[in-house]
């Protein structure tokens, strides 16, 4: 599922932004945990369905000029 990929990135993220130096804060914490769960409620919401079909093709006589 998304929300855990999203997740493991955002984690990835955090532990080497902070082995970097970084301020790790609240808001940090909380975006890195609850983006992923945001994620897989949210999108599913966005859904664009099934693509449609592709078009058939058509003989190169019923082709036009």
């Amino acid at each position: 599922p998304i929300w855990i990929v999203r997740s493991l990135i955002e984690g990835t993220v955090l532990l080497i932004g902070w082995q970097l130096g970084g301020n790790v804060g609240v808001g940090t914490l909380a975006f890195a945990l609850l983006i992923g769960p945001l994620c897989g409620v949210t999108l599913p919401l966005f859904g664009m369905g099934k693509p449609a079909p592709a078009p058939a093709a058509t003989p190169l006589e019923q082709r036009a000029p």
